[in-house]
């Protein structure tokens, strides 16, 4: 039973992306005394989302997130004392995004002692090896119905709605998408038994893969 169709991205999502009809804004930093909360971060899937990418060593990695009244409390509470430069962005006067950047450095030594959650695993510590090639993508949509059906044997992780809600409310665009970037994903028959990509699949109306076709490797997905 395939579990995926093909998919053209539609032209008029690509025209509205290069829109620049945008509202003026300006950034600046946010002060965060707070201490973090290693024992909260070990029990908590959201933070440990946020955290995850910051793991992996590379340079430059920056998390952008989107505000409402109650996430802002939260962010700035729980997130945002486990990094040393936090800046807001606003639009007028508002603030519509939280900027998180540079982990502390004691952080990730900390972290060698957290218990990550299997979604968080599999979603930023896969081991896959990714072969280096040029790069040319297609786009597949997961028939979700066809996908729950031929995994419906395999247990589920932990029910956690507390992660769905907090990308829908940070990450989600002006056309009701989230997008996400999988480390080291790879499209094949193995990548059903991903806990994350289940977790995404129970939860998601849609999910589009975008995958380069020299080497299957997962670069994006998009959710809705």
């Amino acid at each position: 039973m395939i579990w995926y169709k093909e998919k053209n991205l539609l032209e008029d999502k690509i025209e509205r992306d290069n829109d620049d009809d945008y509202m003026d804004f300006y950034i600046k930093e946010i002060e965060c005394n707070a201490t973090p909360d290693f024992n909260r971060l070990n029990e908590d899937i959201v933070i440990q989302w946020v955290i995850a990418p910051f793991l992996l060593g590379e340079y430059g990695v920056v998390y952008d997130l989107s505000t409402h009244t109650e996430q802002e409390e939260f962010i700035l509470s729980n997130i945002a004392p486990f990094f040393d430069t936090v800046k807001g962005i606003y639009e007028g006067e508002k603030l519509t995004t939280i900027r998180l950047s540079d982990l502390k450095v004691e952080i990730p030594i900390k972290c060698e002692d957290i218990s990550f959650h299997p979604i968080i695993q599999d979603f930023n510590f896969c081991e896959n090896e990714i072969s280096q090639n040029s790069i040319q993508t297609k786009n597949y949509e997961l028939i979700i119905d066809r996908f729950l059906e031929k995994n419906k044997n395999l247990d589920s992780v932990e029910k956690d709605d507390n992660l769905w809600d907090f990308l829908k409310k940070t990450q989600t665009n002006e056309e009701g998408y989230m997008v996400i970037y999988p480390r080291n994903w790879l499209f094949n028959q193995s990548l059903q038994m991903s806990p994350a990509l289940r977790y995404f699949v129970e939860n998601a109306k849609e999910i589009t893969l975008t995958v380069n076709t020299y080497n299957k490797h997962v670069r994006v997905i998009e959710l809705k």
